[in-house]
């Protein structure tokens, strides 16, 4: 029997550990698709929870009232998703490179202060 299930996991120490229980069988073998988007916070508004998803699945909603809420939302839906991954992005690329800066300056002080160091066991003529 095939089945699919996306689950969060965690890389350490050369093992990839689900942070959930995983439907296997001890040492079952599987395939395993890697995707960084498990880097959106957990409580990230635009994720729904286990508990939200097993909720909604016994909402009895009409597909004319689906369309009806959906023709009600500005713009397109493809495109509020990938802006909202754009701004995730570059919020992250934003954090890498004040990061990055961060490490540069206290690279460069800490050598400054070796210099000034050693300077100070010189004497000058």
């Amino acid at each position: 029997m095939y089945t699919e299930k996306t689950v969060q996991a965690v890389y350490e120490g050369g093992v990839l550990r689900p942070l959930d229980p995983v439907p296997l069988k001890d040492r079952q073998e599987v395939t395993v698709t890697i995707s960084d988007e498990g880097d959106i916070p957990r409580d990230h508004p635009l994720l729904a929870s286990p508990e939200e998803w097993a909720g909604a699945a016994g909402d009895d909603i009409s597909l004319d009232k689906v369309r009806r809420a959906l023709s009600t939302i500005r713009g397109s839906l493809s495109e509020t998703v990938i802006d909202e991954r754009r701004e995730f992005r570059a919020r992250e690329i934003d954090e890498r490179s004040l990061l990055t800066a961060r490490r540069r300056l206290e690279a460069d002080l800490g050598s400054r202060r070796l210099f000034v160091a050693r300077s100070a066991t010189h004497t000058f003529a």
